[in-house]
């Protein structure tokens, strides 16, 4: 028994070998509209047109079978991530608010280990000059996961390691000037990659104003990095150097911990040997030379 219909001509067919009026008015009384389903939220999310591709997945009626053919462990291990409490996934690719896109969601509760951790959204107030190109964005709430990390460790880690992970914050804080959570607070969570008429940026959003202000004072005296600012129409713009060469064998284990995300791995993955950056609208926008 097939039933296909055809938007193009707003009419609905029905097959069937052994098929009779009867069958086929019987087949229609069933086809009444459905004005409410759970499905219609995730579609909606992902293809508000409703003409694009689009597929929707019922986990409730499907996990408690799911659970029953998995070895006991492995259920456990779901069930401390909060996976079997999943009510529905769905994955489509049409168009929402004007724009198409490839969307997977997956609608599930805050269970299990995920309610150490927090929710991630992007709220942009950065603008481009012109029309903008490639954007890239990204949300990273390190300090929120950091502090979720540390609540999960102290009934899920042995508690000499997590002894000896306090013994090196203390440590950290008194050899650099500031705090492991300090340094996290910095920036963040939105993080962006973009192009615009002028050239390629990354913009990174502020956390702290104050912070960011001590910590590069900090680096720049304790590195000698060649750091310098100028003021061109009322903008303070600032330059720093990259090191030639960064001897990490001779620095301390508290010191890497800060100096391979704030000087390492930034200046070496993101940038030339010289890079330049301005705060705009609670952002520090960088670009490299």
């Amino acid at each position: 028994h097939i039933i296909s219909f055809n938007r193009n001509v707003a009419r609905c067919f029905d097959f069937d070998i052994a098929a009779n009026q009867e069958i086929f008015q019987q087949t229609l009384s069933r086809l009444v509209p459905v004005k409410q389903h759970p499905m219609y939220e995730m579609e909606n999310r992902v293809d508000s047109s409703h003409q694009g591709f689009f597929n929707w997945v019922n986990l409730e009626k499907i996990l408690p079978l799911f659970q029953l053919a998995i070895p006991p462990q492995v259920a456990s291990n779901w069930q401390k991530w909060g996976l079997l409490n999943s009510r529905a996934v769905a994955l489509g690719w049409g168009a929402t608010e004007g724009k198409g896109r490839f969307s997977i969601m997956i609608d599930a509760p805050i269970a299990g280990y995920r309610e150490f951790f927090p929710p991630i959204s992007n709220n942009l107030s950065i603008t481009a000059s012109g029309k903008p190109g490639t954007v890239i964005s990204l949300s990273i709430p390190v300090r929120e996961w950091f502090k979720a990390f540390e609540k999960f460790a102290q009934t899920n880690v042995d508690q000499k390691k997590l002894e000896e992970y306090k013994t090196v914050k203390e440590e950290m804080k008194k050899e650099m000037g500031f705090s492991l959570e300090e340094a996290l607070s910095t920036f963040g969570p939105e993080i962006l990659f973009f192009t615009d008429e002028v050239g390629g940026f990354v913009a990174v959003k502020i956390g702290n104003e104050e912070l960011v202000s001590k910590i590069l004072t900090i680096l720049v005296d304790k590195y000698k990095l060649d750091y310098k600012t100028r003021q061109i129409n009322g903008k303070t713009y600032h330059y720093l150097v990259k090191p030639a060469e960064l001897r990490l064998s001779e620095f301390s284990p508290e010191e890497l911990l800060v100096l391979r995300v704030f000087v390492q791995f930034s200046f070496s993955n993101f940038f030339n040997s010289h890079f330049y950056w301005v705060e705009d609208e609670g952002y520090l926008i960088f670009a490299g030379l």
